[in-house]
């Protein structure tokens, strides 16, 4: 098999980059040594830092419309590194595998999927084998959209369960929500976590049920089809009384 291409590299580096990256702030140092470090080594064509947004969803849905209909819009947490050429990978994926939304980690009733380094040191690889994968509910340390996306996310969530909740009208809209190969380090110093007793996070899922009315698994926990909260360490939170 043989290929004829005049010139590849001046070809991939002449085509406009289509990734439009939204990243809320709220740590300008964690913001500037993690992630715009990691821009040093990736094309893309336009950053948008968000500071003093109340929820994940105002920082999308306020700066989705800005971008190009033919785009890549990324909403990335400011602790995200991406490793050189992150973008132009994501863009050779954005145009062989269609996607409603795509992340690196997530989740659905057969389990976890991800490829993605975890902190500094550990590397997560659940079922890699399988991916891409669809998944009832993506992490949000990543998610990616096409720039065209009629997905808003739901401003009640707050800064919890919007990678569930893009996920579940990705589906409602008949395109899939996938666990894509193309790895980025969460740079994340939050030690022993325990989402059963943050009130808002539980506060975020209730509202997530109420939207959906749907049984989900997420990184965090598992929402049944009665709203009741599921946790891996076995912690039980009952839904809201009607």
């Amino acid at each position: 098999m043989s290929h004829v291409v005049a010139d590849a590299i001046a070809d991939i580096l002449a085509r406009k980059p289509r990734v439009h990256f939204i990243c809320a702030v709220n740590n300008e140092e964690v913001y500037r040594t993690i992630f715009l470090r990691s821009l040093l080594h990736n094309r893309y064509a336009s950053l948008t830092k968000v500071i003093g947004a109340t929820s994940a969803a105002q920082a999308f849905n306020e700066n989705v419309v800005k971008h190009p209909a033919d785009g890549i819009t990324v909403l990335v947490h400011q602790d995200v590194f991406l490793p050189p050429y992150w973008t132009d990978r994501m863009e050779a994926i954005f145009d062989n595998t269609p996607f409603g939304v795509a992340g690196c980690v997530g989740a659905n009733e057969s389990g976890f999927f991800a490829e993605v380094y975890g902190n500094r040191t550990e590397y997560l690889d659940f079922q890699i084998e399988q991916l891409p994968a669809r998944v009832d509910s993506l992490d949000e340390l990543i998610l990616v959209f096409p720039s065209s996306t009629p997905i808003r996310l739901h401003t009640e969530l707050g800064w919890h369960m919007y990678g569930a909740d893009a996920s579940a009208q990705a589906k409602q809209l008949g395109h899939s929500a996938l666990v894509v190969r193309n790895p980025v380090v969460h740079c994340c110093n939050r030690q022993n976590y325990d989402p059963s007793q943050d009130t808002s996070f539980v506060a975020s899922a209730r509202k997530f049920y109420a939207l959906h009315k749907t049984a989900t698994k997420t990184t965090m926990a598992y929402l049944d089809r009665d709203g009741n909260l599921r946790f891996p360490e076995g912690q039980f939170v009952p839904a809201e009384s009607a």
